[in-house]
């Protein structure tokens, strides 16, 4: 049960190898954790970056001169801070998942146990921690806290149990810790798995596909990064699914041939976590958008290194127009009553229409593939989807485009963000004409025509593929999930 074939290894690292490559060893890389958009209204940005050379190891670099930041393909201006997270006032959100069945027995859980209990006492007020074990059952911390010494309490009482231990199960819970938005936990996360990769689903390769996935794009979606210390108990192959994991996230994979290798390797974490680099950034300009690309780059040693973009959503800038009203005290007096009056008048406008439109039903817009007026809540139009077609895209990733589903009806449909595709996708991410989809003897054949960032197919970066149903595609940072009809 705790094997995985080669052939099962082959399969999950076809599903998610080449999304990202950045925790590969054997070379100095830059790496962009988070961006930290909170105060972009006041026109700063927090990026949380970690610069690692080949050993995994943190490098250092507080010369502010040494950075450079991009906005959306841009270099940006401005006034830039750097520091080490350790001497920051910015946190981190760190949950640990470890293994507890009898195979960590001969002393490798104690060495997790001592590892993961110095790297929690490593943290500080203003950083969470939680802690996830599993025997035969899941066990877990009630959630990312400040107060560590509950999480170190909760590891010590654990006793090594059982041999069918359920690690995607156990994973799945840790990633559920961390909320879908920043409000109460910032960007900065991060998940370390110790594990011999062994799960109670081992046998059964098609679903232990499925959940390497979905771990994937929940991880994906919450801003975690996997680390992995994977515990070489058994065979390498068992292991695979944590590379992968680890791969896909964006985070590291450090291989433990023995116990105290795990205990060690937490120490690298620690140093890995604590070293990150805290860059704040107020650009001398910034464009108020919805969703922007960061990227950010270093010179150590004169070699630049620099980061992959990540794509985060910027709130919009704060009015000014309360500091001016003030400054011109009893002068704008007229003024103000003045916008007041308007705004009387515009809301009074906006009434009677919205009566009318109670009225008279709502607006209809035109479905941007069969030009049929629709209400816009439709997410499927059913004209379209009354009409003759061979398969179907639907969204499934987060945002306004959630749910929008469109027909492959024509024998090469064209997808991209600019009118005149036969499929659009407004957002940023996606290139004005970025792939397409071309049928021919029932063979669905996608294609990238160039575009700035890639197309993958379950989560593995292509140029041409022949698709199969229920392949998810992802165009830009837009997921759709490919259905025969």
């Amino acid at each position: 049960m705790r094997r995985l074939s080669l052939l099962l290894a082959a399969l999950l690292l076809a599903s998610v190898a080449g999304a990202q490559d950045v925790n590969l060893q054997g070379a100095t890389l830059l790496r962009l954790d988070a961006v930290d958009t909170a105060k972009a209204p006041d026109g700063e940005f927090t990026f949380y970056a970690s610069l690692l050379d080949k050993y995994l190891k943190p490098i250092v670099v507080e010369d502010a001169a040494a950075w450079k930041v991009e906005i959306d393909g841009q270099e940006k201006t401005g006034k830039l801070t750097v520091k080490r997270l350790s001497n920051s006032d910015r946190g981190v959100s760190v949950a640990i998942v470890a293994a507890a069945d009898t195979v960590f027995a001969d002393g490798w859980f104690e060495h997790t146990r001592k590892g993961a209990a110095d790297l929690i006492n490593g943290l500080r007020t203003r950083d969470h921690s939680a802690l996830v074990t599993f025997t035969d059952v899941v066990e877990a911390t009630g959630g990312l806290s400040p107060q560590h010494e509950a999480a170190v309490g909760f590891l010590r009482e654990r006793t090594v149990a059982g041999t069918t231990p359920p690690l995607f199960e156990a994973i799945e819970k840790a990633l559920d810790f961390f909320p879908a938005d920043y409000t109460s936990i910032g960007p900065n996360r991060v998940l370390v798995v110790v594990s011999d990769g062994g799960d109670k689903n081992a046998a059964d390769a098609a679903k232990t596909k499925a959940l390497l996935l979905k771990l994937q794009q929940l991880a994906r979606s919450r801003n975690v990064r996997v680390n992995v210390i994977a515990a070489k108990i058994i065979t390498p192959d068992s292991l695979q699914s944590l590379q992968a994991l680890a791969h896909a996230t964006g985070g590291t994979y450090r291989l433990a041939e023995t116990g105290p290798d795990v205990e060690t390797f937490f120490d690298h974490t620690k140093a890995e976590l604590l070293g990150q680099h805290v860059v704040t950034f107020l650009p001398d300009d910034f464009d108020d958008e919805k969703e922007s690309s960061f990227k950010v780059e270093v010179k150590h040693d004169n070699l630049p290194y620099a980061s992959k973009p990540l794509i985060a959503p910027v709130p919009q800038k704060k009015s000014n127009l309360l500091k001016w009203l003030l400054i011109g005290g009893g002068a704008l007096v007229g003024v103000v009553l003045l916008y007041f009056l308007v705004r009387l008048t515009v809301h009074l406008v906006r009434r009677r229409d919205d009566e009318q439109e109670e009225e008279e039903g709502p607006e209809l817009a035109p479905c941007p593939q069969c030009n049929n007026m629709i209400p816009p809540e439709w997410k499927v139009c059913q004209y379209c989807e009354a009409l003759p077609h061979k398969g179907r895209l639907t969204v499934v990733s987060v945002g306004d485009l959630n749910g929008r589903t469109f027909f492959l009806k024509e024998s090469l449909s064209n997808i991209g963000s600019a009118t005149g595709n036969t499929i659009i996708l407004f957002d940023k991410s996606v290139s004005k004409r970025h792939a397409g989809i071309k049928i021919q003897d029932n063979r669905f054949e996608l294609a990238d025509f160039g575009s700035t960032n890639g197309v993958l197919v379950n989560g593995q970066r292509v140029t041409k593929q022949f698709l199969k149903n229920k392949d998810v595609i992802t165009v830009g940072a837009v997921e759709l999930e490919f259905t025969l009809k």
